[in-house]
C-alpha cells in the first residue's frame, strides 16, 4: 500500500514473480497494479495478467470493454467473439487542395501544440477543413484521434500509390510499423532524430543510399516516397535476420538487431511454461521496445485482417507463432 510504487512498478513486481513461480504473491502484485492504473494500456495488462493467472472469465469481459485496441484487449475479444467497434479505416476528405505544407517540421510542430488542449469542436472544424486532400490523410486521422481522447483509432492506409506496389504481406508490415512509428506523418522527427514516415535515423538511411548506390540528401527522407523505400529496405534486411517473425523485427526495428539477439539469447520465447509467449515479452529489458513490439503486433493483426481478406489470421496463431521450437 506505499503510494510512491506506481501501477507499473507492481506490475513489474508481479511479473517478476511469476518468474520465480511465486503466482500468489503475483496475484496481489497484479490486483494492486490494476486498482493503481491510469493509462487504459496499464489496466487491460494487469487485467490480461489476472486472468492468466485465475482463468477466471470475468477479466476477460471486463477487458473486452476497452476501448483501447492492445494484444490484450484484442485477444479478450477474439476469445469471446466480440466485434471490435472503435476503430476507422478511412476519413471522408473534403478533397480540395490543402495549403499544408506536409514536408514542413515546424509547421507539424505548430498543430501538436495547438491541439494539446482546449481542443473543442472549433478547432477541430478549422483542422478538418484544413487537412482536406490525400496528403494530409494522416495528419487529419491524427487530429481526430487526438479530439476523441483515442477512444476512435484510425488505422489508415495512406501512400497507396507507393505502398501497393509491394506484396500484400509487406504492405502490412510497412503499414504496422509506420502507424506506431510516425502516425504515417512526413515531416515527423524524434527526440533521437529520426525522420520521416518511417522514422528511419539519418546515420541508417545514410547507409541504405550507399547500398542502393544513389545520392543523399537527409532532407529528402521528409519525401514520403523515398521513406517508405528505404523502411522497406532495412526491414527486408530484418525479416531475413528474424526469419520473418514480426514481433522480432519489431524489437530490432526500435532497439537495433544487436540488442534483440541480445535478448533472445536470455532464452526469451521458448515453451517454458503456461505464460508465455507473454512472459518473454515481458522480460524484455528496455521498456520502449517491449512496450513497442505490442503495439506493433496490435498493428499487424488489425492491418493483416483488414488489408489481406484472403488469409485472415487469429491473435491466437500469432501468440504461438512467436514461440521458438
Amino acid at each position: 500500500n506505499n503510494p510512491q510504487i506506481n501501477s507499473e512498478n507492481l506490475f513489474s513486481l508481479g511479473i517478476n514473480a511469476v518468474n520465480n513461480n511465486n503466482l500468489n504473491i503475483a496475484l496481489n502484485f497484479f490486483n494492486e497494479a490494476n486498482k493503481k492504473s491510469y493509462l487504459k494500456i496499464h489496466k487491460d495488462k494487469s487485467l490480461y495478467w489476472l486472468y492468466l493467472l485465475t482463468q477466471n472469465p470475468s477479466y476477460l469481459d471486463e477487458l473486452a470493454l476497452s476501448w483501447d485496441n492492445n494484444i490484450y484487449s484484442l485477444y479478450a475479444k477474439e476469445l469471446l467473439n466480440v466485434e471490435i467497434d472503435n476503430i476507422k479505416f478511412s476519413i471522408p476528405l473534403k478533397n480540395t487542395k490543402s495549403s499544408f505544407n506536409v514536408y514542413d517540421p515546424f509547421e507539424w510542430i505548430k498543430v501538436l501544440d495547438d491541439t494539446k488542449k482546449n481542443f473543442d469542436e472549433q478547432k477541430l472544424q478549422k483542422y478538418e477543413n484544413l487537412f482536406s486532400d490525400e496528403s494530409t490523410l494522416a495528419h487529419h486521422a491524427f487530429i481526430l484521434e487526438r479530439f476523441t481522447k483515442y477512444k476512435k483509432q484510425y488505422f489508415i492506409t495512406p501512400y497507396r500509390n507507393i505502398i501497393k506496389n509491394y506484396s500484400i504481406d509487406k504492405q502490412v508490415l510497412i503499414y504496422s510499423i509506420a502507424r506506431q512509428e510516425s502516425h504515417f506523418i512526413p515531416s515527423s522527427i524524434s527526440a533521437s532524430t529520426a525522420l520521416g514516415v518511417m522514422q528511419i535515423m539519418p546515420f541508417l538511411s545514410h547507409d541504405i543510399a550507399k547500398d542502393l548506390n544513389e545520392n543523399y540528401n537527409v532532407y529528402e527522407q521528409f519525401i514520403p516516397d523515398i521513406n517508405i523505400r528505404y523502411g522497406s529496405y532495412h526491414l527486408d534486411s530484418l525479416a531475413q535476420q528474424f526469419n520473418n517473425n514480426v514481433l522480432f523485427i519489431a524489437y530490432a526495428y526500435n532497439g537495433g538487431a544487436g540488442y534483440t539477439r541480445s535478448q533472445l539469447k536470455k532464452g526469451l520465447f521458448q515453451e517454458r511454461n503456461r505464460f508465455e509467449p507473454f512472459l518473454s515479452m515481458e522480460l524484455i529489458s528496455f521498456a520502449e521496445t517491449k512496450d513497442y513490439g505490442k503495439k506493433v503486433l496490435a498493428n499487424y493483426y488489425i492491418y493483416n485482417n483488414y488489408l489481406n481478406r484472403q488469409n485472415k489470421i487469429k491473435l491466437s496463431t500469432i501468440f504461438q507463432n512467436l514461440i521458438q521450437q
